[in-house]
């Protein structure tokens, strides 16, 4: 999520979303909550509507959660765990690590009677690899570097990408989960005017009046 190729990172733009959404939510009088993680959860803040609760969900979305491997399995395992009453929950990630669990964790959250949303964050240069000259690649989970002329692997690249990429969704439609990918060069409003618009056409599992996480 450190990435950024536009002035600013995935992980800007995700907590800008993630922000935008909270005074949305908080706007219509729903307990907001927080949850941050890499290969463990690292930041838990309880739903909540209490005055001054917005100000500290906003400390904690400052915390820099990147430069860390990324574990979904660990981390969302904990959420039936914390959350106890059916919640809109919304997973924010650029979700390029193996998805093998996702399934499992998502099928869980739908199964305590949870409406589920996952937001994919991608920067455009990711979902093009539109890299002229031989560059040093560093991976800022492991540090690892890799030389790499992008005219010789693009064309794999791309087609390993879209196959991830179309797994993820197809996971997501399966299973009744709302899926949207955020490309971050797309403005904001509009980000959100898709999934509001798609929440509003599709039903939300939680009714307002329930709270929303």
């Amino acid at each position: 999520m450190a990435f950024g190729s536009r002035g600013y990172r995935k992980i800007d733009y995700a907590a800008t979303l993630i922000a935008t959404l909270g005074l949305f939510l908080q706007a219509q009088g729903d307990a907001l909550g927080l949850m941050s993680f890499a290969d463990q959860l690292l930041a838990y803040v309880p739903p909540s509507r209490r005055r001054g609760h917005f100000h500290h969900l906003m400390a904690t979305l400052e915390n820099e959660v990147v430069g860390k491997p990324t574990d979904l399995d660990v981390p969302l395992a904990r959420v039936p765990q914390l959350m106890r009453r059916r919640s809109a929950l919304v997973l924010v990630s650029d979700l390029l690590a193996p998805i093998e669990k996702l399934e499992t964790r998502l099928s869980e959250w739908l199964a305590c009677g949870h409406e589920a949303s996952v937001f994919q964050i991608l920067d455009p240069r990711e979902l093009t690899f539109d890299f002229d000259d031989a560059t040093e690649f560093v991976d800022l989970e492991s540090d690892r570097r890799l030389n790499i002329e992008p005219s010789r692997v693009r064309e794999r690249y791309l087609e390993r990408l879209q196959a991830h990429l179309a797994a993820v969704e197809d996971l997501c439609r399966r299973l009744g989960a709302h899926y949207h990918r955020f490309d971050t060069e797309r403005p904001m409003e509009l980000a959100l005017f898709d999934y509001l618009t798609d929440r509003e056409r599709l039903g939300p599992v939680v009714k307002r009046g329930r709270g929303a996480r």
